[in-house]
């Protein structure tokens, strides 16, 4: 990687780098490439997903440039916490964007794998899922090789390495309550692997409607919980 770029955030499966003053790059190793990551970025086509601006092979990686976001949710929520927080409009607006971009997925037959808010960035007030390196194809979810999801998103069912097509609707019932309230929806204990259900009562006087919908998407059996179709025709 050039000198003149600077490292960004370093995983475990590659490295992000900035490019020019309004790009980055994302560097993957070909032995950790998820080939369905490549086909989503440069075959798939809604506002709501991110996309490459080109994908090289080069020193034995391959690197895919994309456009530099403002901010991604988790950077967009911490600040909005030391400020006056999102308007109720703007997050029911970001809720629906979130809510369209996974039944853009779904249709596609892509679970992502890893919902959370550093993985969506936001791009002149629309919200763009990214980062599918562990993503799947719903029909082909045998166990992977490695659990999906960040712990704190991750679903029951992925906890035991057996995931589900609406896995993640669960990681994004996370998400939305981090959204809309602007504190994680778990809690963990002092070993970092134990983690607990907040109770929502205390914030159901701000919007029920809100917290209805994270209940049914955060239903432990899978098979019960609220699926994508359906949440998508109640926001849409």
């Amino acid at each position: 990687m050039s000198t003149n770029n600077i490292l960004l955030n370093r995983g475990s499966d590659g490295e992000i780098y900035s490019y020019m003053d309004d790009k980055i790059i994302k560097a993957i190793s070909l032995e950790n490439l998820n080939l369905l990551e490549i086909e989503i970025y440069t075959k798939y086509s809604s506002i709501y997903i991110t996309k490459a601006l080109k994908i090289i092979i080069e020193n034995h990686q391959i690197k895919i440039y994309q456009s530099k976001a403002e901010y991604d949710l988790h950077m967009l929520i911490e600040n909005k916490k030391k400020k006056k927080y999102l308007s109720l409009e703007k997050r029911l607006k970001y809720i629906r964007q979130l809510v369209c971009g996974l039944y853009y997925l779904n249709t596609k037959n892509v679970l992502h794998g890893d919902i959370k808010p550093s993985n969506i960035l936001v791009y002149d007030d629309v919200l763009k899922y990214n980062d599918f390196t562990m993503s799947r194809k719903i029909n082909n979810l045998n166990p992977p090789r490695r659990k999906l999801y960040t712990l704190g998103y991750r679903p029951p069912e992925c906890q035991e390495n057996k995931c589900h097509k609406n896995s993640d609707i669960w990681a994004l019932g996370s998400t939305i309550y981090e959204l809309y309230y602007a504190k994680k929806y778990f809690k963990f204990d002092n070993s970092g692997t134990r983690y607990h259900l907040k109770n929502l009562e205390e914030n159901k006087h701000e919007n029920n409607f809100i917290n209805k919908i994270i209940q049914k998407m955060m239903v432990k059996d899978p098979d019960k919980r609220i699926d994508i179709l359906e949440l998508y025709n109640t926001f849409k």
